[in-house]
C-alpha cells in the first residue's frame, strides 16, 4: 500500500497510463487486504487527484469538486487533457506562424536596409559629380582649329 500513496503522475505519463498504473498498484495492495468497493473508488478518487500533475489539476480544480466517482473523473480528465493537447497544437502553429511572420519581416527589413544604402551611396557619388568641375571638351570652336580666328587653315 505504501507504493500506491506516494505514487505520482510521471511527467511524461498521461491520464490514461497514470489511471492504468494506479489501479495496478492498488490491485496489488488489495490482494493482501480486502478492500470494499466503495473504499477502492475512494483511494483511486482521492490517490489519482492527489497525484495528478498539477498543470492538469490547476486546469481542472473544479472537476474535483463536483465529481465524486473515479471513473468520472478518469474519464472527465481524459477529456480534459486531449483539450490541453489540442490546445498546444494550437498555440504551437501560431506560434510557428509568428516566427514565420517575423522572419519574413526580418526579412523584408533587412532588403529595405540595404536599398536605402545603395539610394544613399547613388545621392553621394551624384552629389560628387555635381561638384566637380566639367572637363570634357566638347567645344566646337576648339575642335580641328574651326572658328578659331587666330589661326587659320590654310597657312
Amino acid at each position: 500500500m505504501e507504493e500506491f500513496y506516494s505514487a505520482k503522475q510521471q511527467s511524461e505519463e498521461d491520464v490514461v497510463t497514470w489511471a492504468n498504473r494506479l489501479e495496478d498498484l492498488l490491485y496489488k495492495a488489495s490482494h493482501q487486504k480486502m478492500i470494499s468497493d466503495t473504499d477502492k473508488n475512494d483511494k483511486l478518487f482521492s490517490m489519482f487527484w492527489s497525484g495528478l500533475r498539477a498543470d492538469l489539476k490547476n486546469a481542472s480544480g473544479h472537476l474535483h469538486n463536483i465529481i465524486k466517482n473515479y471513473n468520472e473523473l478518469k474519464q472527465e480528465m481524459r477529456q480534459l487533457e486531449a483539450d490541453v493537447k489540442k490546445d498546444v497544437k494550437i498555440a504551437t502553429a501560431k506560434m510557428a506562424n509568428v516566427t514565420e511572420a517575423e522572419s519574413e519581416e526580418t526579412d523584408l527589413r533587412t532588403i529595405i536596409q540595404r536599398m536605402a544604402a545603395d539610394i544613399q551611396t547613388l545621392k553621394d557619388d551624384r552629389k560628387n559629380q555635381s561638384q566637380q568641375p566639367f572637363r570634357q571638351n566638347n567645344n566646337w570652336r576648339t575642335r580641328n582649329n574651326r572658328g578659331n580666328s587666330q589661326q587659320t587653315k590654310f597657312q
